[in-house]
């Protein structure tokens, strides 16, 4: 066994596509079916089957992976003390996150971050839905659901408040709203239900029974562009309302609660450039408590320590 073989099981064990597994390995799909087969000779097993969904790993292919991946990780942490990296930070972090956290809160600070490490390059990953770790879409995760199994470190970043936002224009041509049986009566605007992010954003479901959304989209950045036009009333997290003129509507009645966690593997939380993006986050969201809840409402502390998840 070498570590070539276990990077071919890795990559296909993540992607689960020989064709997409080939490009992330710089190969061929043929090359990724022979050196499977070839390793699979080798331990004696069969480490995959072939589904309609791709190909899953077996019992013994399961039983591999964990081993698989402490080895890739101990490789990296090897790799930064060989080529000096111990001191300095180098190398690309890809950052999951909300695309409305990402664009408003992140992006604009990275200034410091960068300045502080010249060698760290950042990508920005701000999907209609969470990325995965354990596909290695993302290094870090700023996420609503923490994993509740396998070998992560989590750690509560800040509680966020949303509540609901309309425009002077579309208030002033439709009149002002009291109360929340009244919500019925306007243009909503929400997310595409099949893309939520996370199932705790059916917000509107908790305070009104049935009702149409008028406008919806998977990207929280074109509902706050559908509220700025005057296209209808619509669920605003407070960070991303600020400075947009939107007017808040029932701030004593609806308002709701929700929290961002930080999360990474284990492993990856060793290494120095996993590390320097994880403070980042953190200092960023502390610096300023007050921008991500409701006026007059109190945040939650972030956790001092992160926190492993179980292993199941």
């Amino acid at each position: 066994m070498n570590w070539d073989d276990l990077r071919f099981f890795l990559e296909l064990a993540r992607w689960k596509r020989l064709s997409q597994a080939g490009r992330k390995l710089g190969v061929d799909h043929t090359t990724v079916a022979r050196r499977i087969e070839q390793f699979e000779a080798v331990l004696g097993c069969r480490l995959f089957e072939s589904t309609a969904a791709g190909y899953e790993l077996t019992e013994a292919g399961q039983r591999l992976f964990a081993h698989a991946e402490t080895i890739e990780n101990n490789i990296g942490l090897l790799r930064e003390e060989a080529l000096g990296q111990g001191v300095r930070v180098s190398g690309i972090v890809r950052i999951g996150t909300p695309e409305g956290f990402g664009t408003v809160v992140l992006t604009p600070r990275l200034a410091r971050l960068l300045d502080a490490h010249p060698d760290l390059d950042v990508e920005l990953l701000t999907l209609p839905r969470f990325p995965s770790l354990a596909a290695r879409e993302a290094d870090i995760l700023v996420t609503l659901d923490p994993p509740e199994q396998g070998r992560y470190i989590s750690a509560r970043l800040t509680d966020f408040t949303y509540g609901l936002f309309a425009s002077k224009d579309y208030l002033k041509q439709h009149g002002p709203i009291r109360t929340i049986p009244q919500l019925g009566e306007h243009n909503l605007v929400g997310y595409i239900d099949e893309m939520l992010l996370s199932q705790q954003l059916h917000y509107l479901d908790e305070i009104l029974p049935a009702f149409r959304l008028r406008i919806a989209s998977s990207g929280m950045l074109a509902q706050v562009a559908a509220i700025r036009a005057g296209l209808g009333v619509g669920v605003l997290a407070h960070y991303l309302a600020r400075g947009t003129g939107l007017v808040p509507l029932l701030p004593r009645e609806v308002v709701w609660k929700r929290t961002f966690w930080l999360v990474t593997h284990a492993d990856w939380y060793r290494l120095r450039r996993i590390r320097a993006i994880w403070d980042f986050i953190r200092a960023t969201v502390e610096a300023e408590p007050g921008l991500f809840v409701a006026q007059g409402r109190a945040a939650r502390a972030p956790a001092a320590r992160p926190r492993s998840v179980p292993a199941r």
